[in-house]
C-alpha cells in the first residue's frame, strides 16, 4: 500500500519560520546600520560644501561673529544649498530630512554643526567641523547609542566623543 504525502508537517513547517526567524534578527541590525550610515554620507557632503563655502567667507572676511544658515538664507556663504536644505526665516539653522546644520562664528573659530534628527535620548549623535587657526577638527559627538557611526568615521580624519 503506498501512502500519499501531500504537504509539509508541522514540524517541518516550525523549523522553516525558526530559520526566516533567526536571519531576519541577524538581518535586521545590519540593514538599520547602512541605512544610518547612508543618512550619515547626506551630511557629509552637505557638511562638505559648507566648509569650502566657510573658508572663502573667512579669507574674504576673517573671523567675524556672522551666523551663516538661518533667518530663511544662506547669503553670507557664496552657496546655493537650496535644493538640499529648508531654511525657514526665524529659526537658527537650517534642515535636511535627516539633520538639523548650523554655521557660524566667533571672533577666532568657526563651526559647523549637523544634529541627527528623528533620534530619541539615547540614540543622538551630532558631527562637528571646527575651523581654527585655518585647520579644521572633525568630531563625532554621540550619547549612549550610535558608536558605530562615530567609529566608521574615524578613516576621514573625525574623533569619536561621548557626552
Amino acid at each position: 500500500m503506498q501512502k500519499n504525502k501531500r504537504g509539509f508537517t508541522l514540524i517541518e513547517l516550525l523549523v522553516v519560520v525558526l530559520i526566516i526567524g533567526i536571519l531576519a534578527a541577524v538581518a535586521l541590525p545590519q540593514y538599520e546600520k547602512a541605512v544610518e550610515k547612508s543618512r550619515m554620507s547626506e551630511a557629509l557632503t552637505i557638511m562638505s560644501s559648507l566648509r569650502t563655502a566657510v573658508e572663502t567667507y573667512v579669507l574674504a572676511n576673517g573671523y567675524t561673529g556672522t551666523t551663516f544658515l538661518g533667518d530663511g538664507s544662506t547669503d553670507e556663504l557664496d552657496i546655493d544649498l537650496t535644493h538640499a536644505l529648508s531654511c525657514p526665516t526665524g529659526t537658527e539653522g537650517c534642515s535636511s530630512k535627516n539633520f538639523r546644520y548650523q554655521a557660524f562664528c566667533s571672533a577666532n573659530t568657526c563651526y559647523i554643526i549637523a544634529t541627527r534628527l528623528h533620534s530619541n535620548d539615547n540614540f543622538s549623535y551630532q558631527l562637528w567641523n571646527t575651523l581654527e587657526e585655518e585647520q579644521w577638527k572633525y568630531t563625532c559627538r554621540r550619547n549612549t547609542g550610535w558608536q558605530y557611526i562615530c567609529l566608521s568615521l574615524a578613516s576621514q580624519g573625525y574623533t569619536d566623543t561621548h557626552y
